[in-house]
């Protein structure tokens, strides 16, 4: 799972929904993998916000195990 993100464009937007389709795992095993990989410090989860400051959905970066965020 880490190496396909980190395979994907650096502005890239994590979807769970588009890599569970794309490598065919279920969404309760997909949501167990991102939680291994936010707590071992591969993906970070962040919150955006749209301009008037109403929450949007949650995003979700890789890490590039050699150097921190890719941006």
């Amino acid at each position: 799972m880490l190496g396909y993100l980190l395979s994907r464009p650096h502005k890239w937007h994590v979807r769970l929904d588009h890599i569970g389709r794309t490598l065919v795992v279920g969404r309760k095993k997909l949501q167990r993998i991102f939680r291994e990989l936010i707590a071992a410090g591969y993906v970070a989860r962040e919150a955006r916000r749209f301009v008037d400051g109403q929450r949007r959905r949650k995003g979700s970066r890789a890490m590039d195990p050699r150097g921190g965020l890719r941006t």
